[in-house]
């Protein structure tokens, strides 16, 4: 029982931090038009040290969009059409969308947390 209750405040001490350094993306579906603007805007309250934005529901190489590290401008990746922009954030905004950015989205950070960390958002693009 001593054991346990000398535990305890450092395990509630660790929830709350894991728990306050949830990763999110807003809206986690969204539907818009052909050639509107979308923003995927990340919820993380702590510092991030970097991100990348991925097509699908991975972290697959091929599928990488962009990435950030710090200060250093974009890093492009085999699906950067152009159309992507990074937030200071870590947010993606996609401008003039089309119907092939359909999908599932995954931004993945590393955060002052330690840790990588990911989460994904669905973008349903419809013809005009």
């Amino acid at each position: 029982m001593l054991w346990f209750s000398c535990s305890l405040p450092v395990l509630m001490t660790s929830l709350l931090q894991w728990s306050a350094a949830q990763l999110s993306v807003s809206p986690d579906v969204v539907t818009l038009a052909v050639g509107e603007t979308v923003t995927l805007s990340v919820g993380y309250t702590g510092r991030v040290r970097y991100f990348n934005w991925f097509r699908g529901a991975g972290t697959d190489a091929d599928e990488h969009i962009l990435g950030v590290f710090g200060s250093a401008p974009p890093a492009h990746g085999p699906r950067y059409t152009g159309r992507e922009a990074a937030l200071p954030d870590g947010s993606l905004r996609i401008r003039d969308v089309q119907t092939d950015h359909t999908g599932t989205y995954t931004v993945q950070m590393y955060t002052d947390q330690g840790g990588l960390r990911d989460t994904t958002a669905q973008l349903r693009v419809y013809g005009k």
